[in-house]
Formats: C-alpha cells, sequence, structure tokens
C-alpha cells in the first residue's frame, strides 16, 4: 500500500470520483478538479420546475459483482427497480423495442414485412456461402439483417443520431451497442419451439430515487467524509510533464490561475483533449490524431408537464429524419420522484455538435419545433406546459468513424506510457461504454495507485464485442 501520495483525479464524473472514493478510504491525499459547478459528469442531473433531469437515460445494471455490490452498498434503499418498456414510434405507429415478430407482423405493411424477411434470409444464406466484411456500420447490419431493416430504422437512425452516413461510421459501435437479435428465434418463440428470450435487452434495471446524479452526490459525500477534497468550476487546461512523469496540472477557478503539483494524475478528460494539454506535447502526429477525434453532444429540451401520465414507456425511439429530437424520455416511468405531484415530465433528446446550429437556437425556438413534432408523433401537451429549459453534454458519444483506431492508437501511445498518469473513463478512453463499466475503470484505477497493481486491465473494460444488459437483482 503506497503512503503520502498525493493524487489529482481530473473529473468528477462516475470514473473519477469512484477512484477517488477508494483512494481517499485508503488514506492517500486526493484532489479533484472539476469543471462544472457540480458532480456527475455526463451522469449529473439538473432541476426545473420541480422536476429533476439527467443528460440523457442512464440506468445502473452490471454483470460486474464488484460494481454491483460497491453500487448497491453506496445507495443502500435509495436504488428503486424498474421496468424498462421501449418503442420505436415509426410511420406513425408504434412498434415494440425488442423487435417482436407478432408486433412486426400486425403493425408493418404486410408487403414490407415480407420484404424484410426475405432480405434477412437472403443476408443469412449470403454470409454463410460469400461472407462480405464488416467495414462500416451500414455493412454490419445488412451483413445481419438486411437492406430492408437497415433503410427502414438502422441507417435512418444512425445518420440522426451521428450526424454522419452510416457507411462513414465504423462497425465497431454497431456490434457494441447493437442488440443482436437473431430474426429466426424470433420466429421459434412465436411457434413456443424456443422459450429462451435474447439476453442482449435489460426488462428490469436499478435507478437512484431522486435521479442518476444522486449517486455520485453520494459518491461525493462518502469521498470528501474520507478526506478527498473535491472543487467545482476548476476547468484543468495544462497538465505539466518532465520526460515520462507529470508533475501536476494547472486550472482556471472563479477566473484564477491555478497550479497543483501530484505524485500521480487520474485524468478523466476526453483523450484528445488530455493529449493536447500535456505539455510539453507528444509532436505534431499526435496533435493531429487528437484534434481528429470527435465526439457527438447532445441537447435535451426538458419540459414539465401538467398531467399525471403521458405515456407507459421509459424510451421512444424517433428515427425519421422529419423530427428534432431522436428519442423522447417519460421519466415519470423512469421514477415517480422525479416529477412534482400530479405532473409529468419529458426530456428530448436531441443530437448535434457542440456549436453547431441547433446547440445555438434559442429556447423558445427549441421549444416551438418540438411542440409541433411532439404533436405529429401523438404527444400533443403545448398547453400543458408549465415549465421548459435546456441542458447540453459537449462529449456525449465518441466518434468511431471508419480510421478511428488509428487515431486513437497514436494518442494512446503517446499518453498510457506516463508512469504516473492514468486516462480512464467513457472520455477518457474514447470508448463507448456503460456507467459500469467507467465505475470499474475508477476502482481499478484506485487499486494501481494505491496498491500497485497492474493498470492493464482497465483497457480490457468494455471491449467485448456485446452488449452488456444482464441486470443483477438485490441480494
Amino acid at each position: 500500500m503506497r503512503k503520502n501520495t498525493s493524487v489529482i483525479v481530473v473529473g468528477a464524473g462516475p470514473a473519477g470520483l469512484a477512484c477517488a472514493d477508494r483512494l481517499a478510504a485508503a488514506g492517500l491525499d486526493v484532489l479533484v478538479l472539476e469543471a462544472q459547478d457540480r458532480v456527475g459528469g455526463l451522469c449529473r442531473t439538473v432541476s426545473l420546475g420541480g422536476a429533476t433531469f439527467d443528460l440523457g437515460g442512464h440506468r445502473f445494471f452490471t454483470k460486474d459483482e464488484d460494481v454491483r455490490d460497491y453500487v448497491f452498498e453506496l445507495m443502500g434503499d435509495g436504488l428503486e427497480l424498474r421496468r424498462r418498456k421501449s418503442t420505436i414510434r415509426l410511420w406513425g405507429k408504434d412498434f415494440a423495442y425488442p423487435l417482436d415478430f407478432k408486433n412486426l407482423l400486425f403493425r408493418m405493411n404486410p408487403l414490407t414485412a415480407i420484404r424484410a424477411g426475405v432480405d434477412y434470409l437472403w443476408a443469412e444464406v449470403r454470409q454463410k456461402v460469400a461472407p462480405r466484411a464488416d467495414v462500416s456500420f451500414k455493412d454490419w447490419v445488412v451483413n445481419r439483417f438486411g437492406r430492408t431493416l437497415y433503410e427502414i430504422y438502422f441507417g435512418p437512425y444512425t445518420r440522426k443520431l451521428w450526424g454522419r452516413p452510416p457507411s462513414e461510421i465504423s462497425a465497431d459501435w454497431a456490434a457494441q451497442r447493437i442488440s443482436l437479435l437473431n430474426l429466426w428465434d424470433v420466429f421459434l418463440l412465436l411457434l413456443k419451439i424456443k422459450q429462451e428470450k435474447p439476453k442482449t435487452y435489460a426488462t428490469e434495471f436499478h435507478y437512484p430515487t431522486g435521479g442518476i446524479g444522486r449517486m455520485y452526490e453520494k459518491l461525493a459525500e462518502r469521498a470528501r467524509a474520507a478526506g478527498a477534497e473535491i472543487r467545482l468550476d476548476a476547468d484543468v487546461y495544462e497538465v505539466r510533464r518532465e520526460g515520462g512523469s507529470v508533475v501536476g496540472v494547472a486550472f482556471r477557478q472563479n477566473g484564477r490561475d491555478g497550479f497543483e503539483s501530484a505524485d500521480f494524475v487520474v485524468s478523466t478528460a476526453p483523450l484528445p483533449r488530455l493529449a493536447e494539454m500535456i505539455r510539453p506535447s507528444g509532436g505534431g502526429d499526435v496533435t493531429a490524431a487528437a484534434r481528429a477525434m470527435a465526439f457527438r453532444g447532445l441537447r435535451f429540451l426538458n419540459l414539465v408537464v401538467s398531467r399525471p401520465a403521458l405515456t407507459d414507456n421509459t424510451w421512444v425511439y424517433v428515427p425519421e429524419p422529419e423530427y428534432f429530437f431522436f428519442r423522447i424520455q417519460d421519466l415519470r416511468n423512469w421514477s415517480p420522484s422525479l416529477c412534482p405531484p400530479g405532473k409529468s415530465a419529458l426530456e428530448l433528446e436531441i443530437s448535434c455538435d457542440a456549436g453547431d446550429e441547433k446547440w445555438r437556437m434559442s429556447d423558445e425556438e427549441v421549444m416551438e419545433v418540438c411542440l409541433a413534432d411532439l404533436a405529429a408523433v401523438g404527444l400533443d401537451v403545448a398547453a400543458d406546459v408549465d415549465a421548459y429549459g435546456s441542458s447540453f453534454s459537449e462529449y456525449s458519444y465518441p466518434v468511431y468513424d471508419l480510421d478511428y483506431r488509428k487515431k486513437l492508437k497514436a494518442v494512446l501511445e503517446f499518453v498510457w506510457p506516463m508512469e504516473n498518469l492514468l486516462t480512464v473513463g467513457r472520455g477518457g478512453l474514447f470508448r463507448y461504454n456503460n456507467m459500469d463499466h467507467s465505475i470499474k475503470m475508477g476502482l481499478l484505477a484506485a487499486r494501481h495507485v494505491a496498491r500497485g497493481e497492474s493498470r492493464d486491465a482497465i483497457l480490457e473494460i468494455a471491449k467485448e464485442q456485446s452488449v452488456f444488459e444482464a441486470p443483477h437483482k438485490r441480494h
């Protein structure tokens, strides 16, 4: 166990706070620097009109026993077991998600359903006889589901989410994030020949009373009680190094510049931003790679509605390009604790890039467009909106373009070898992982710093080509 060791943690999100909590409990000198005015990172919450809104949908589920026990011990009775119900709003109809054959059969145009089935069977045969390579997202979906389902749902939704043609998105994203539902299994389930449903979809999840941010507020409270210092509104802009080691960080807080030295730095800042903050720099190739790495941002329009109920869904996916938002959350179905008594709350997720036209629009402009679109998809709430406002997330999704691996490799080969610098978390590893993975990275980072355990396991978190949605129930 290392003693008399000072550690700076950059970022108070899931990975950063989990790391700080464990390090402080081990007796190390811990300073957390967070650029925002509250903890939580991508999992922070905001309040509006008596309601609580997360930055998008964050559910807790995990297959990792250490993470499960860690979170359950932290939250005690503050976790609710909730049911997930999601639909796809398409052609003015609601389709069950994940796909349900009976639902598809009765809701889809019969000719379209037949064409989709034939395309799927052809894709199955073709991949067995003459397999095609998975280079892009489009390749991956067409090779498994056929062109019809790609053109109906996967293609439009992906282009809307990323703002790029699916042919320019790596197949890695599809492999990690799409539930690989074999349509033949759906037929067998329908005919009662097969009983087991796909395991890549969580029908239940745990959620903190009061919003996902409550989990990280409690984690920050516990870390502070153990001796960690957490400074908010402290934006790190430089990580100073001497040779192969970092010596400290420079930051700006309340308009003043400061510098803190440290024996270790654990960063959860977006990886390309970290690479550019390190001084001396890694040179032209590293800088060029970092600047070419992109993140997709999200804008959220939050609405408090004076109705006791709106839908029975947690999420409604809206793939059609004419609608301004790509997903709707009904927060009362996440937890009644998020809404004032007798009222509901909707969160509309709008995909954009930081600083683009959608990002810069006024709340009034976004509100006008979104209310019209809500009415068009069957949720006319214009007369009942009590409060509205926007929240923003600049670094929501790392963009897996076709050559992202090459750029990622160039940056990691500069950052990772530094003996007392760790980069972890979704942004820190430029990895589209889940919340439990970020917590796990933070715990592993703390073990490395405090005990000298190998840090290589951090790089393996969330690299499996699958979706991790098998929730553990409390026991």
